[in-house]
């Protein structure tokens, strides 16, 4: 029957209905016993609400923010970063602290008044009508200090609003006066706290900062003494007018040391081609007119002797001439290379010159250059030291100036936005809810009893009773006519009367009794109470 869901709902309402049923049926059963359980119920809530001890309460409200307002431009921050994650808790546990309970109950001079409850008078002095107050020396005034603060850390109660800087501060108390004036002195002193805690770190860092100014100025003017006496005893004016000047010079000569090996190079380069079978093959050679117009006439000259050798003998006069020509300009060729050659090599030789001199006068001004620095590397130490003091000293005296100007001014990122009015009532004991509740305890409690009740009791009610006590089926039932309307016997009215409530029961047992055995009606029939 769980396959399409129907049957387990159906199920379940009619088991609901049936403790419904048996509710009410208990209900109207003991109706009595609810009744006056609920009524005593009632009285008792009432009395304990107006015998509790009334409880007022008063909240002040107040702006916590992250930073400090500056209203003058400074560097110096003396308050919880804004990027701190526990920065709410750390407010509410402020607030809650036993410090500001102290500073409360010191202000308002608590232990000297009926904030902390006085003891009972004695007999003798109700009797004597003595006047019970005295003077509390030094030890019970601190016991009632210390008291005082207990009651109100036990009475204080912070509560943020969310999504907001605002936080209530609430207190709880028997007398709405002193709730109201607690409140109010506790967002008043956590204001003030906040500025003496602030001032305190700005007195301490003020301090730290002139301690730090003696000892730095002390080291600076030292440090300038004897930056100046080493300068009077090299006799050094200013070191750093000779030094961009060297290092210049030395940048000089390496960049035209560069170009010298450069050039250097290509001559050398230039000079073992002129050197080798392939000088003809020179730049020099290719681009010289003489060697190519040498070239020119021993081609005209060499393709006219072998035109004419086909015809003359080498020995003829004119060949002989034409080899003479020809001989001539391979030695006007031979001149021209040789004087290309001569002036690459003096061009080569030039330019290894200048190298080696250029090596020469980098070495002389490294020379110089690292003299230079030799003799002003203590200089410069010295200087560097006095100038590191100076700077050291500058900072701390302008950090100084900020905290002076910082500390005289009086802002906070703590403001209180509403004050504690006198509570109106008390919030506790609340009448209408103890009514409720002492309901509700009143019908718990007669529940309880008329289901013990109902537990305890095994007389048979129903047939279906008999039927599971017994494991025996019921007959019938007869009905039990009340002994005042009992007109005539039960035998004359199911006898005369066939259509009354009475006859049907006895002929439906009268049935039920033919049914019951095989045979029929039994010969015998106990009956029994």
């Amino acid at each position: 029957y769980h396959a399409d869901g129907g049957q387990e709902p159906e199920a379940r309402a009619s088991q609901f209905r049936a403790v419904l049923l048996k509710g009410l049926h208990l209900l109207l059963k003991y109706k009595l016993l609810f009744a006056c359980s609920c009524c005593l119920a009632l009285l008792i809530g009432l009395v304990v609400t107006f015998l509790t001890t009334k409880i007022y309460s008063a909240t002040t409200t107040v702006k916590i923010d992250r930073v400090v307002p500056k209203i003058v431009n400074t560097q110096t921050s003396l308050v919880e970063s804004s990027s701190e994650p526990g920065f709410w808790q750390t407010q509410m546990e402020l607030i809650k602290s036993r410090s500001l309970a102290e500073r409360v109950a010191t202000s308002l001079n608590l232990a000297q008044t009926d904030f902390v409850g006085a003891g009972s008078p004695s007999l003798w002095s109700r009797v004597t009508r003595r006047d019970t107050a005295k003077k509390v020396d030094a030890a019970g005034l601190q016991a009632r200090q210390a008291q005082a603060v207990g009651k109100i850390m036990g009475g204080l109660s912070v509560q943020p609003v969310a999504l907001s800087s605002l936080v209530r501060i609430s207190y709880y108390g028997t007398d709405p006066g002193w709730v109201q004036r607690i409140s109010i002195a506790a967002a008043e002193q956590f204001e003030r706290s906040t500025l003496d805690r602030r001032f305190s770190a700005s007195r301490h860092a003020r301090a730290f900062l002139e301690e730090r100014l003696q000892q730095l100025k002390i080291k600076l003017q030292d440090s300038e003494k004897q930056l100046v006496d080493y300068a009077q005893q090299r006799g050094i004016v200013n070191v750093d007018d000779k030094q961009p000047e060297a290092v210049a010079n030395l940048q000089a000569i390496q960049n035209a040391l560069s170009a010298a090996v450069t050039e250097r190079l290509k001559r050398e380069q230039l000079w073992l081609l002129a050197q080798s079978a392939h000088s003809i093959a020179l730049p020099q050679a290719m681009n010289d007119k003489v060697i190519q117009g040498a070239r020119d006439r021993i081609g005209t000259l060499k393709a006219s002797y072998q035109e004419k050798l086909s015809v003359l003998k080498p020995a003829f006069p004119e060949m002989v001439a034409l080899r003479a020509q020809i001989t001539e300009s391979e030695k006007q060729i031979e001149g021209a290379l040789e004087l290309i050659k001569q002036t690459i090599k003096a061009e080569y030789e030039s330019a290894r010159a200048q190298e080696l001199a250029l090596i020469e006068k980098l070495e002389q001004v490294k020379g110089e250059v690292l003299e230079s620095r030799g003799r002003s590397i203590e200089y410069t130490i010295l200087r560097r030291e006095a100038d590191t003091a100076r700077s050291l000293y500058d900072g701390l005296l302008q950090q100084y100036r900020e905290l002076g100007v910082a500390g005289e001014v009086d802002t906070n990122n703590i403001s209180i936005i509403d004050r504690a009015q006198r509570p109106g009532g008390p919030i506790s004991p609340s009448l209408p809810y103890n009514l409720v509740v002492a309901f509700a305890l009143g019908l718990l409690g007669a529940g309880a009893v008329a289901g013990v009740r109902e537990v305890l009791d095994d007389t048979f009610k129903t047939a279906e009773d008999v039927e599971e006590a017994l494991r025996l089926p019921v007959l019938g039932l007869a009905p039990l006519v009340p002994q005042a309307k009992v007109e005539r016997t039960v035998f004359e009215e199911v006898t005369t009367d066939f259509t009354s409530a009475i006859s049907e029961a006895y002929r439906s047992l009268r049935t039920a009794l033919q049914f019951s055995t095989e045979e029929g009606v039994p010969k015998a029939l106990l009956v029994t109470s």
